[in-house]
């Protein structure tokens, strides 16, 4: 079904709106005076997945966190991938990750295929 908002052709005011499968009209509000425009639903824009670097960090264990600054040692791309990390700047609502963000996916999931965190263990941290 769809809801059905009536408007005055001439004012441009909401008169009514009914719910029904087509527009119909009747006395008063018939196709000639009035607009039988169906109403669109726009579905609400999630919201995003952001975190400060502290609630990201929060999201691995201890020791997944010694593995990664272990490896960042003797690996250089570990290495760049603690660096872009910290370099990541504040934003204006205090956060400097995006869960969504195709660079994060990919870091995580380079962690997960160095074995520097568990199987499955990026997909963990991305929910």
């Amino acid at each position: 079904m769809t809801t059905w908002i009536v408007t005055n052709r001439a004012t441009g005011e909401v008169v009514h709106a009914y719910t029904a499968d087509t527009p119909y009209q009747w006395d008063g509000m018939g196709f000639d005076t009035c607009n039988h425009i169906a109403e669109v639903v726009v579905p609400p824009t999630p919201p995003a997945r952001r975190l400060s670097k502290l609630q990201y960090m929060q999201r691995f264990t201890d020791a997944e966190l010694a593995a990664i600054y272990s490896a960042a040692k003797v690996s250089a791309a570990v290495e760049v991938w603690l660096a872009k990390f910290n370099a990541a700047s504040v934003e204006t609502d205090g956060t400097s990750v995006d869960l969504d963000d195709p660079r994060t996916i990919a870091g995580l999931q380079a962690l997960e295929a160095s074995g520097l965190i568990g199987a499955g263990r990026a997909a963990e941290v991305l929910a």
